[in-house]
């Protein structure tokens, strides 16, 4: 292997899955392997990207979520053994025998993919509230991709969300902020006759999203469409100066 591509493989390790998976000093171990072994080869050894590029896979407000059967799942994967499950609400779960096939991690919260009743579905590995391996095996099916299931299904989910447009004139400078919102999606933009502005047309979940996302960028953003939309942010505006008004009276 080439120094760059030791790096590479030793770079993208998340160390909180790997925490997650019991494998965190198994890691370690590789990792100071593939080390050593690259000092050793190549005018390249000097190049050391795992010392010189952080990838911080924790979001600032990370979710904190049990998953104490997170081991069970994956002795079941390796032994291509069926688990029974409790799923759902404590107050009502509901009783699952499932083939794990895969484990996803995304934003720090696991989720299990498996086959149940002739399909493939995903359960959120923190809402199984109790899981038993049985002795049953399970054939893998060959044709099943983890990541290509994964990256359809994440399509199917956003297409299925509940959609609601509006046109927006937002100075150019907060579109880069729009942009990075999650729950909101811009579809297209264009020039305005006034410098320093943008009219876009964009996509939020719901009327109260786009609300909310809306206020947050204050005077940067102005609904002009809907109505509905444009009227209820006007009005919320005017509610906050009035309180801002009536803390100034009072301290004064």
């Amino acid at each position: 292997m080439k120094p760059r591509e030791i790096g590479a493989l030793l770079l993208t390790a998340d160390p909180a899955i790997l925490d997650d998976l019991g494998i965190k000093e198994d890691y370690a171990a590789a990792a100071r392997k593939l080390e050593a072994v690259n000092r050793t080869i190549g005018p390249e050894s000097g190049f050391n990207l795992a010392g010189q590029v952080h990838i911080d896979g924790i979001s600032w407000h990370p979710i904190d979520e049990s998953v104490p059967y997170l081991t069970l799942l994956q002795q079941a994967m390796r032994e291509c053994r069926s688990i029974r499950i409790q799923y759902g609400r404590q107050d009502e779960p509901k009783e699952r025998i499932i083939d794990p096939l895969g484990l996803v991690a995304k934003r720090g919260i696991w989720y299990a993919v498996a086959s149940c009743e002739g399909d493939h579905r995903t359960y959120r590995v923190s809402r199984i509230i109790h899981a038993e391996i049985l002795e049953n095996h399970f054939q893998r099916p060959e044709n099943f991709d983890l990541q290509a299931y994964w990256e359809q299904s994440t399509r199917d989910f956003r297409a299925s969300l509940p959609r609601y447009p509006a046109e927006l004139r937002i100075r150019d400078t907060a579109l880069p902020e729009l942009e990075k919102e999650r729950y909101a999606v811009v579809t297209s933009s264009s020039p305005v006759s006034e410098p320093g502005w943008i009219c876009v047309q964009a996509e939020f979940q719901t009327f109260e999203s786009a609300r909310r996302i809306v206020l947050s960028f204050g005077p940067d953003v102005i609904v002009t469409a809907p109505s509905e939309l444009r009227l209820n942010v006007a009005e919320a505006a005017r509610a906050i100066a009035a309180l801002y008004r009536a803390a100034e009276d009072g301290d004064t």
